[in-house]
């Protein structure tokens, strides 16, 4: 509906053939994989034929063809750069909302770079565990040895310790 109301408003320009506007005919599709398995119901309604497999598509465009017995619907056919200019044109009335997301949490709005920088530099490094430093030293440790000390939970109590630290730990933890 916003589409056409695009074009029924002039708000993008259309192509013209012979001083008549070439409007586009919108027909909404969905397109689903061509691996699934559509289930219709008994009863029809409205827009349930809209949904079609991706494969299907060309001969649902090629029906749509033959279906229309207007031998002036050849004159709005176009050439594929027109179609991209046309659709450049389109594109170009987009303008992307924009959300005050600093404002939702409470935060104030500073864009310079100087407070991006600032934020940064304020910001505690944040200091994480490595599950490879040994539970007392705190000594980086192999895969293989952390691996060992999994392994055996009930002597290390599922923690990781070195080969220096593994000879102090006490049965048990």
């Amino acid at each position: 509906m916003l589409l056409q109301e695009a074009f029924d408003d002039g708000a993008v320009e259309l192509e013209r053939r012979l001083g008549f506007a070439i409007k586009p005919v919108i027909k909404s599709l969905v397109l689903v994989s061509s691996k699934v398995r559509i289930t219709r119901p008994s009863l029809s309604f409205p827009g349930l034929d809209e949904i079609v497999k991706v494969d299907q598509i060309k001969a649902i465009l090629d029906k749509a063809m033959d279906n229309d017995n207007n031998p002036l619907s050849l004159a709005k056919l176009v050439s594929s750069e027109t179609l991209k200019a046309f659709a450049e044109r389109l594109v170009a009335l987009h303008k992307p909302h924009q959300f005050n997301w600093p404002g939702k949490f409470g935060l104030p709005v500073r864009l310079d770079e100087e407070a991006a920088v600032e934020a940064v530099e304020k910001a505690e490094p944040e200091l994480k565990k490595s599950k490879l430093a040994c539970n007392t030293c705190g000594t980086a440790v192999a895969y293989n040895v952390a691996k060992f000390c999994w392994f055996n939970k009930p002597r290390f109590g599922g923690q990781v310790y070195c080969f220096e630290c593994q000879k102090n730990v006490q049965v048990g933890g």
